[in-house]
């Protein structure tokens, strides 16, 4: 009889063991689709922030591309100051000055070219 009393106890045991299993085994498969469910969203999140951040990038590039071009052309009217004409008159007058700085470094040709040169005052070199 007490054989079968510690038997009985023990196949009490195997099946209170089981369902502990059981249930710890259930939770660990809810925990890893929530957990899974978790890292979908922030893959996604993560995919959207990398897009915001190549964006941004191209968006710094272009900003920095265009204070650049605004600091050489600010720098184009800094060093022409003195013509106050219209903006086509403007550039041409320093495409004849950098022309001019050519035709004095190749030699004379015209007093007349160089005269216009050097009556155009030039802001002191940075």
């Amino acid at each position: 009889m007490a054989k079968v009393t510690l038997k009985r106890w023990f196949q009490i045991a195997a099946g209170v063991l089981i369902v502990v299993l059981a249930v710890g085994l259930y939770r660990a498969k809810s925990d890893a689709a929530r957990t899974e469910t978790e890292v979908h969203r922030l893959t996604g999140e993560i995919a959207e922030r990398e897009a915001r951040l190549r964006e941004l990038h191209t968006l710094s590039f272009e900003l920095a591309r265009q204070l650049e071009q605004q600091g050489r052309q600010g720098q184009h009217d800094h060093q022409h100051a003195e013509c106050r004409g219209p903006r086509s008159r403007h550039c041409a007058v320093g495409r004849q000055q950098f022309g001019e700085r050519q035709r004095e470094q190749a030699g004379p040709q015209c007093s007349a070219d160089r005269e216009h040169h050097r009556t155009v005052q030039r802001p002191p070199a940075r």
